[in-house]
């Protein structure tokens, strides 16, 4: 068997504690390594392995692609041994699964032997906690410390975990390119602390701070916040509600998706909006709404102009966010979104597509009713 690793790899093989934590930053190798390690024990024993992450979309485009660039590496990979209907695969004697923490059938399934939740700061300690206990032997768990999260009070204080810090200078594989890109990123200190040392990240720098998760307040107003993407930047879809008594703003994530076509798009909408609602999109797009509008969808393009991305910015900041559970993307957003330049009150341009969307339909619900009949 031809896999060639380095020292996470190794260390992966070598622990012997039932909690195996990885902290690291970004191409730092650390999930390859899991999954490196998760194959040769496939081969050793037999035995079922469950793979894990947020949802079946997010595994097929990481993890899962990951896995089977593993197979093909080590001349392993055959159409036989890929079942793409359930989303596993056969190693010998032993099957390793793949599926979505938004799963509860899998949750509270057949009891595994090893068990790997990628990016375990996007799942819920329920999760965890209904995978964990039914798993036999080993539980490994990786993430971006974008912030202390239940991992850091609930596990990696255990007797029985291994903790394991990397960082992209752990990874012998890496390309210079994606290094040079990395390390063009020093000045910006919150970044550079988590995704290029893979050290917790100071929650000070990020933008939007007040947030807790709760259920969406449907007695309230509400509309909906539509930013285009295509690839990589994805076409996001935010359900929004303004509580001005409580000082609070409700969102939901509904859609957040990349490659989408101008008829897919329109499904979405179709599926999450009735066609009074109000949906106020990016202006950049004309062409895009024009043809939701004419599908008889009550769209607007959203007002932009000078300092319109700081004066929405500064009303949110005066309300708490309520999140729904399951907006995955919307909480990464939420994390992740700093600023740039805090005394010019530009933000940095990326993980904003929902923030955006979310700017967009709260410019519209601050306006009385009667302003859009």
């Amino acid at each position: 068997m031809n896999i060639k690793g380095g020292k996470l790899l190794s260390q992966n093989l070598r622990a012997t504690q039932r909690f195996v934590v990885h902290q690291g930053g970004t191409s730092a190798g650390k999930s390859y390594a899991i999954l490196q390690a998760l194959l040769i024990k496939a081969f050793e024993s037999q035995c079922l392995i469950s793979i894990v992450s947020e949802n079946l979309p997010h595994l097929k485009r990481g993890v899962m692609l990951d896995f089977i660039n593993i197979l093909k590496g080590a001349d392993l990979y055959n159409t036989d041994m890929h079942n793409k209907s359930v989303n596993s695969f056969d190693i010998g004697r032993s099957r390793i699964e793949f599926f979505g923490a938004d799963m509860p059938n899998k949750q509270a399934g057949a009891r595994r032997d090893y068990l790997f939740i990628n990016e375990c700061n996007n799942v819920s300690k329920e999760v965890f906690d209904q995978l964990e206990v039914r798993t036999k032997r080993q539980v490994f768990l990786d993430y971006n410390p974008t912030n202390e999260f239940w991992v850091h009070e609930e596990v990696t204080p255990l007797p029985d975990c291994l903790f394991i810090k990397s960082s992209y200078l752990d990874n012998p594989f890496i390309d210079e390119a994606v290094v040079k890109s990395i390390e063009r990123r020093k000045s910006n200190e919150w970044w550079w602390q988590v995704y290029g040392l893979g050290e917790i990240g100071r929650l000070e720098g990020a933008i939007l701070k007040d947030w807790i998760e709760g259920a969406f307040d449907t007695t309230l107003t509400y509309g909906y916040g539509l930013d285009f993407g295509f690839n990589p930047d994805p076409t996001a879809l935010v359900k929004v509600a303004i509580d001005d008594k409580a000082k609070k703003i409700y969102l939901e994530e509904l859609c957040y998706a990349t490659q989408l076509t101008q008829e897919q798009i329109i499904g979405v909408l179709r599926t999450h909006t009735k066609p009074d609602e109000i949906i106020v999109a990016n202006s950049s797009d004309k062409r895009m709404i024009d043809a939701i509008y004419d599908k008889g969808f009550n769209i607007f393009s959203a007002e932009k102009g000078a300092g319109s991305v700081q004066e929405g910015l500064l009303f949110i900041q005066d309300y708490q966010l309520v999140v729904t559970p399951d907006s995955v993307n919307l909480k990464k957003e939420l994390l992740n979104y700093i600023w740039n330049d805090k005394r010019s009150g530009t933000p940095i341009d990326a993980y904003n597509h929902l923030v955006d969307a979310t700017r967009y339909i709260i410019n519209k619900l601050r306006v009385p009713a009667f302003y859009f009949g």
